[in-house]
């Protein structure tokens, strides 16, 4: 596939996704999804459909264009053809340049991951809670976990000093977090951002299932302590805190962009039956699901332009006379010195086949004597012509060769 198709394809992609995240917001307000498990799955859907979309509909198959002309090396002719050239071009300039921020992106992961392992090793263990280590670490301002097999829960050296019921609800919704292996979708999120680092769309996306997220958690931890008010009060304690360290891997407990909408959504909980909560969900599946075949079906993605194949040519039928204009190359046959002995003569009658490559690819004995037959053959299988030319084109020919067998007196 050239540079060409490739940035097309991913600009129809880019503005695919664009769509559906834009149909994916009106849905969401339309279907009335207010509980954070439904959003949570809801925009991780529409994540999964804009990364799928161009495996929802068959791309846009595309012909070559370009003449192949063939003649045969008999006659003199060349062969030429049209082709894709690889040059760097400004479609190849704008990919590496993707690319490189793909690099840089995930470079930055890298660095990030080092980062993180430098705090744990720099950190002082607390306590060993029921899967996490709990540790202090003095180079943080908030609350942040990371790890799947070994997971750890970094807690700023302030954290102790807090009241009881703040630092209580810290830790149950870090452990919470742990419990659901959230750190795993999170380093997802974090590769598909990274691939798309230039999609503002993807970013969007990937911002509010963090926001889904950490309400379900919430609630989670509202659930399990009935404690409400203490809640609130670790979310706006922890954001009276000194910015932290970026730590994209290790989602932090609270992002203080985000705290308007978390502590409302905490205060206007409405309970809303399973009932309504199914069908509300699987009324925003449809919708986009639906949404996501149109934009796929509307801007199709172009696969390789694939050779267009020529027309099936047909032998044509010329007579043997005009056939043996093109006869180059000629091996008269041997008289059969039983036949001659017997004093048989004739014609034997054959209709050939001539290749577009001249040479004789098939015979059919229409008469003669049977005694001839096999001379006849013999000889006429090694004959050669010039290929015969239809609108410049070389075609198989169908003809008539008559061999003639005459004993002198």
């Amino acid at each position: 596939m050239s540079p060409d198709l490739i940035l097309q394809n991913l600009l129809l992609w880019s503005v695919q996704i664009a769509i559906l995240s834009a149909a994916a917001l009106l849905i969401r307000w339309i279907a009335s999804l207010r509980t954070p498990g439904a959003k949570l799955a809801y925009w991780q859907t529409a994540l999964a459909a804009g990364l799928l979309l161009p495996v929802i509909h068959p791309w846009k198959q595309d012909f070559a264009s370009g003449n192949i002309e063939i003649k045969s090396a008999i006659s003199g002719a060349r062969v030429t053809a049209s082709a894709y050239t690889l040059h760097f071009s400004l479609p190849f300039i704008a990919i590496s340049l993707l690319v490189a921020g793909v690099i840089a992106r995930l470079t930055w992961l890298a660095f990030g991951t080092w980062r993180l392992s430098r705090y744990r090793r720099n950190s002082q263990l607390l306590e060993l809670a029921i899967g996490a280590e709990l540790r202090i670490c003095a180079d943080i301002s908030g609350p942040a976990t990371f790890g799947f097999f070994k997971p750890v829960v970094l807690l700023p050296s302030g954290f102790t000093a807090l009241d009881p019921p703040v630092r209580e609800a810290i830790l149950r919704h870090e452990l919470t977090h742990v419990q659901r292996r959230d750190w795993l979708y999170t380093l997802a999120e974090e590769l598909i951002c990274a691939v798309f680092w230039f999609h503002p769309a993807i970013w969007w996306l990937v911002s509010e299932i963090r926001l889904s997220r950490e309400e379900v958690v919430d609630f989670e931890v509202i659930a399990a302590t009935g404690q409400r008010e203490q809640y609130i009060d670790a979310l706006i304690a922890v954001a009276g805190a000194p910015p932290a360290p970026i730590l994209s891997l290790a989602p932090p407990f609270l992002r203080t962009n985000r705290l308007k909408q978390r502590i409302v959504a905490i205060l206007k909980e409405v309970p809303v039956s399973k009932t309504k909560r199914i069908f509300t969900l699987a009324a925003g599946f449809s919708m986009l699901s639906l949404s996501a075949w149109i934009v796929a079906s509307a801007l199709p993605l172009h696969a390789a332009p694939q050779p267009q194949s020529a027309p099936e040519r047909r032998p044509i039928r010329v007579g043997g006379g005009v056939q043996q204009m093109n006869l180059v190359s000629q091996v008269k046959p041997a008289y059969p010195p039983e036949a001659k002995a017997a004093r048989i003569q004739g014609t034997v009658h054959l209709e050939a086949t001539i290749s577009e490559e001249g040479t004789v690819a098939n015979l059919v004995v229409l008469s003669g004597p049977d005694e001839l037959i096999e001379s006849a053959l013999a000889a006429v299988r090694q004959w050669v012509y010039r290929p015969t030319l239809l609108n410049g084109e070389p075609v198989t020919v169908i003809t008539t060769i008559d061999i003639n067998y005459t004993l002198q007196n």
